[in-house]
């Protein structure tokens, strides 16, 4: 029996855990996060990712304090 790899383990969770909605709303957010970088000139790249970045794209996004106090940031 063949081992199934870490990718494909984590492709069948993302494909089978959200619903199909979910996924096309964070598919649109990563979108606009990384038009956000291209205008001011910072990586995207998972691993370049700064927080300040984040930080200052929901900013911009004019959520309301709300939506930004429920706007967690997790970096390992």
């Amino acid at each position: 029996m063949n081992a199934i790899s870490e990718k494909e383990i984590v492709k069948l969770w993302l494909e089978y855990c959200y619903a199909d909605s979910t996924r096309k709303a964070y598919k649109a957010e990563w979108r606009r996060f990384q038009r956000y970088c291209e205008e001011h000139q910072l990586s995207c790249a998972l691993k370049e990712i700064r927080p300040t970045a984040i930080s200052s794209f929901v900013n911009s996004r004019n959520l309301g304090n709300c939506a930004q106090r429920r706007t967690t940031i997790v970096f390992r």
